[in-house]
Formats: structure tokens, C-alpha cells, sequence
């Protein structure tokens, strides 16, 4: 087990189900205590996994355990509370996506972080498994030609009983749309392969909830590639296939957004369709092992503060176009004085 000592701020959710069996079942670092509201799911997550401490006061944990990093695990509306915690003491942090809610709150975290040269990640799982390796690999190649087209799709079945749904129907506490949900992964995948985004324009609409416009699709422009984005709670069976349409040929990729890394890749040209495999991997431990690099001093490809303050002035662009019924044009990323 490598000894660096992590902290978890709000256990009893995602962490629960994707975290904590990924770093235990690959060895990544120690868990040393863990944080959240309710003391008897702590107590029972604590035992399970053998982790020695936890506790319902944040503060108290961080001062107590002095943890090499963080994750923070809480709804994105407690996000900008929980980094100041852990910048005031200067601890790494690993947050759960995405960064906020909007890019006023994104711009104080960034005047929070600026003065502390902390390292700071935004846990995007999907970037981490061989399979995108390849595909930045043939993008920068230019093996098939001139990229024309990407087309990705994030939706899923919202269950409106589960216990995250009452923050994640609240626009206030979850976001107005499901683009801050998992529709945001799209959006930062579209970021981590392609140009930097210039113009943005978008339809939503509300097809199960009064509150939350739950089905949006959305063009972006990456250089003279266009994207075609979709974020859905509403759909019972999706694909969240990837394609990549070149002047010589296309890629597929069957399931490509999804909390398993993909295995197979289709490219099809006018000679031949050439399937490439890749092993599985475990994508919530390789963000752990890419951090833990990164607080080693080695190279990291997780996302940045600057791109997931870029990410959140596109989720609002795609706000402000569906509410408009006009194209929104990006002025760039704000950038980010570390």
C-alpha cells in the first residue's frame, strides 16, 4: 500500500459505492478517517472497511487526522465550504464533480486557491483508461484526417425516491439542468480531446420534472470539429455511445460514458472496420492513483481548476441558449493565477 494518509469529506455517498471499494481493492493509499452527517452509516462504513476513525465535524477531522489529501465527496452546492476548509489548512484536495454550481462561485474558489499552491483535482473518472489514451493518440495523429464531427450522450433513469434526488431536482442545490449532473463528464471528455470551445447553443426540456430541466442536447464548436452533447435523467435505456466522424473514416465507441471503462473500439474506414480491445480497468481507482502522482510530483491528466471553471461557463452558455433560443458565443477560459 502506498502510505499516503486520505481524508473523505461526505462518505456515505458516492464515496461509499465508487471510492472506497476502489481504493481498497487496489491497494491505493490508507483511509484514515472518514466524515458525514448521519454517525450509524458512518459507524457501519468505518467497520466494513476498516477505516479507524470517522466523525460528523469536517473541521474536527482535518485537525485530528491531518490527512495527506482529501476527497470531497458532498453534493456540489457544499463544495466552495468544504475546499475552503481544507485550504485553510492547506491540505490537496480531490473533489467530486462539478466544481460549483456557478462561475461566481468558481471565481471566489479560485481566489481561495490562488495564494496556496495546493494540489487540486476534479475527480472525472472517464479520462483515466487506455482506451482514451488511444483515442487523443489518433486525434493528435491525424491518422484518419481532419475530425469533422463528435457526438456523445450522458442520460440515465433518474429514481426520483433515491436519497441524492431531492438536492439533485433542486436548481438551487444541484444545478438547473441535467448537464450538472452526470452530463457534465461529457462536457469535460469534450474538453480533455478537442480545441478549445467557441460558440455553444442548446435545447432543454422539462419531460418528467417541474423543477429541473431534465433533457438537454447542445452544439459546440471546438475548432472546426462540431459537438453534439446530450444529457438526459429521463432515459430508461441509453447508449452513451462516443463517435468520432474524420474525413477518412469513424470511431465508435459502444458505452463509452458510463462508470466502466470501455473495451472496444470500432474504427471503420473505406478499406476495412478494425476493432481495438482494451483491458478493463477501474476508473474511480486510476483518478485516486493519478492525484496520488500528482502529490508525488509526477504527471497528472486529471482535470484542472481551470478546466472545470471552463466546464462551468459551459454549462451556463447552455443555460443562457435554451433560455434564449440564441447561439452563445465563449470567450475562453478565465485563467486561473496559481
Amino acid at each position: 500500500m502506498n502510505d499516503v494518509r486520505m481524508a473523505i469529506i461526505a462518505a456515505t455517498g458516492t464515496a461509499r459505492k465508487r471510492l472506497i471499494p476502489a481504493v481498497r481493492g487496489q491497494n491505493l493509499c490508507a483511509i484514515t478517517a472518514i466524515h458525514g452527517r448521519d454517525p450509524d452509516k458512518l459507524a457501519a462504513l468505518a467497520t466494513q472497511n476498516g477505516i479507524p476513525r470517522y466523525f460528523v465535524d469536517a473541521e474536527r477531522m482535518l485537525d485530528e487526522t491531518e490527512p495527506d489529501f482529501v476527497f470531497i465527496g458532498s453534493p456540489p452546492f457544499l463544495h466552495l465550504e468544504h475546499i475552503r476548509l481544507c485550504a485553510g489548512r492547506n491540505i490537496p484536495v480531490l473533489c467530486e464533480k462539478p466544481l460549483c454550481l456557478s462561475t461566481s462561485e468558481a471565481t471566489t474558489i479560485q481566489a481561495l486557491l490562488a495564494p496556496r499552491p495546493i494540489p487540486f483535482r476534479i475527480a472525472h473518472h472517464l479520462r483515466h483508461q487506455p482506451g482514451i489514451v488511444a483515442l487523443r493518440e489518433i486525434i493528435a495523429g491525424n491518422t484518419l484526417g481532419k475530425l469533422l464531427r463528435v457526438a456523445m450522450q450522458w442520460g440515465f433513469w433518474l429514481n426520483e425516491n433515491a436519497p441524492n434526488a431531492s438536492w439533485k431536482l433542486d436548481p438551487s442545490r444541484g444545478g438547473p439542468n441535467a448537464f450538472y449532473d452526470a452530463g457534465v463528464h461529457a462536457v469535460d471528455l469534450m474538453l480533455h480531446l478537442l480545441p478549445c470551445p467557441t460558440m455553444v447553443t442548446a435545447i432543454g426540456q422539462q419531460l418528467r420534472f417541474r423543477t429541473t430541466i431534465d433533457n438537454v442536447a447542445a452544439l459546440v464548436l471546438c475548432g472546426e470539429t462540431i459537438v453534439e452533447l446530450s444529457a438526459s435523467q429521463s432515459t430508461r435505456c441509453p447508449l452513451n455511445s462516443l463517435t468520432l466522424d474524420f474525413e477518412g473514416g469513424t470511431i465508435h465507441i459502444p458505452h463509452a460514458l458510463s462508470e466502466q471503462s470501455f473495451t472496444r473500439m470500432e474504427i471503420v474506414s473505406p478499406a476495412e472496420t478494425v476493432t481495438r480491445t482494451f483491458a478493463p480497468v477501474n476508473l474511480y481507482g486510476n483518478e485516486v492513483e493519478d492525484f496520488i502522482a500528482l502529490l508525488n510530483g509526477q504527471t497528472s491528466v486529471g482535470t484542472t481548476l481551470q478546466e472545470s471553471c471552463h466546464a462551468l461557463q459551459i454549462l451556463e452558455a447552455m443555460t443562457e441558449s435554451y433560455s434564449t433560443g440564441r447561439a452563445v458565443v465563449l470567450d475562453g477560459p478565465v485563467p486561473v493565477h496559481r
